[in-house]
């Protein structure tokens, strides 16, 4: 079995369709956790989304949700485009702060 189905399910997760590739945050151990705990999670859909804005089909086969306690799940129908340009631009949010 790949790698990617043994990952288990995030105990608030919204979308059975969607295969978690990995979770980060206190939700690794699910035997520890605590109401509260937040994470995030990447995951693959097993059917892209497609939407069309201003006249531009975007697919987005991804999905991130980021858990916040008291305030619930966030989540983001992306692509690995989304996901590339994320890590440019927290890149340079980084460095940005180490100028401060």
């Amino acid at each position: 079995m790949s790698e990617i189905f043994k990952i288990r399910r995030p105990w608030c997760c919204p979308q059975s369709s969607c295969k978690p590739l990995k979770v980060f945050g206190e939700l690794i151990s699910y035997e520890k956790r605590c109401p509260g705990d937040s994470f995030i999670c990447f995951g693959k859909l097993k059917k892209a989304v497609t939407r069309q804005v201003d006249g531009v089909v975007h697919k987005n086969d991804l999905s991130t949700c980021n858990y916040v306690g008291g305030r619930g799940i966030f989540r983001y129908f992306e692509n690995k485009l989304d996901w590339e340009s994320l890590i440019d631009a927290y890149r340079e949010a980084l460095k940005a702060l180490e100028q401060q």
